[in-house]
């Protein structure tokens, strides 16, 4: 388990680098590289779709494809326009204050490890709106903002669907 998690935050790591050189460099646009990107996916998943011959057909959502998608372009225009950093601490802040308040909605408890998370969020967007800070355009934070939404919302739809509920339980048995 903890390598995939470890091969998970490479690979956001990585991604974060190839955007960076990728749109930082104007080698192309935000918007031609968010289409490579979601057609590049689409055709990983489409082959590991055709290697794996599920017993099953998997779920198809517009709903999660959009999702998606709106991750990818708002991400991509917002990381052009805004710092490294700043990009980080909006993105990942933003997911974890929606994702800790979907998890108090749906009943979990607030642990002190959550609760340190969610003050670490707040503390890290409160310090961008600081006076004395170099707070990023107003555009590019809310773009980031729906970046995160949009991942978040996407997150929970398929953690609901019937297809990952069917797959988590083939595993457990």
């Amino acid at each position: 388990m903890y390598s995939r998690v470890a091969l998970a935050m490479v690979a956001f790591a990585a991604n974060s680098v190839l955007c960076r050189l990728a749109l930082n460099q104007q080698h192309i646009d935000p918007v031609s590289f968010s289409a490579l990107r979601i057609a590049g996916g689409a055709l990983m998943l489409g082959l590991m779709l055709l290697c794996s011959r599920p017993r099953h057909s998997p779920e198809f959502s517009w709903v999660n494809a959009s999702l998606l998608s709106a991750y990818v372009f708002a991400f991509s225009v917002a990381y052009v326009a805004i710092d490294t950093g700043t990009g980080a601490l909006l993105l990942f802040g933003t997911v974890q204050l929606i994702m800790s308040a979907w998890g108090l909605y749906k009943g979990e408890k607030m642990t002190v490890l959550k609760a340190t998370g969610v003050a670490m969020a707040v503390a890290g967007i409160g310090i961008l709106l600081l006076p004395s800070a170099a707070a990023p355009s107003p555009s590019a934070a809310l773009l980031m903002a729906t970046a995160s939404t949009s991942s978040v919302v996407q997150i929970i739809s398929v953690m609901s669907s019937s297809d990952l509920k069917r797959c988590c339980s083939r595993a457990q048995s």
